[in-house]
């Protein structure tokens, strides 16, 4: 991993740990990516009240993606979605805007979201994603996603591990 995508990477980690003291949803994660050249992805998050929590993602796709999040619940599930998408291409880069809805659940003991998002990064496009959380133990789990994204953006599917602290 180049240096700026590290840097960019460790800060936004840190400053994730450092702002907000850990709480039950403060996580840590990785695992294998598929999205363009994408082949792993790094994520943090954590909540800041009840009402709202922060999640930041890095994908190794072109030289990198950034996107970061806050989820504001509103109720019986539901959640608005609003945050920013970078992606470092070799010869230029993009900044968007992310807006959407998600609505969390669970099949079962299986923790699960599904989100759909309008991202604005290029020429902007829509994304549909289903999410699923496999505990392991009281602090461990496997996650799972995919995402549907239209306007010719290739979809997304993801698989790794969550360390909660």
């Amino acid at each position: 991993m180049p240096a700026r995508q590290t840097t960019l990477l460790s800060l936004s980690l840190l400053g994730l740990s450092a702002l907000f003291p850990a709480s039950a949803a403060t996580y840590l994660a990785g695992g294998a990516y598929d999205y363009s050249d994408s082949s792993i992805y790094l994520a943090a998050g954590t909540d800041v009240s009840q009402r709202v929590s922060l999640h930041a993602q890095y994908l190794d796709a072109y030289e990198f993606v950034f996107r970061g999040t806050a989820d504001i619940y509103l109720a019986n599930g539901f959640s608005a979605i609003a945050g920013f998408s970078h992606y470092d291409y070799s010869s230029s880069d993009d900044t968007g805007t992310i807006l959407g809805l998600g609505y969390k659940f669970a099949a079962g003991d299986v923790p699960m979201a599904i989100k759909g998002v309008k991202d604005t990064v290029g020429d902007g496009y829509y994304s549909f994603g289903v999410f699923a959380y496999v505990p392991l133990g009281r602090n461990l789990a496997i996650e799972a996603s995919y995402k549907l994204n239209t306007d010719d953006v290739d979809n997304e599917m993801g698989l790794g591990v969550r360390f909660r602290f």
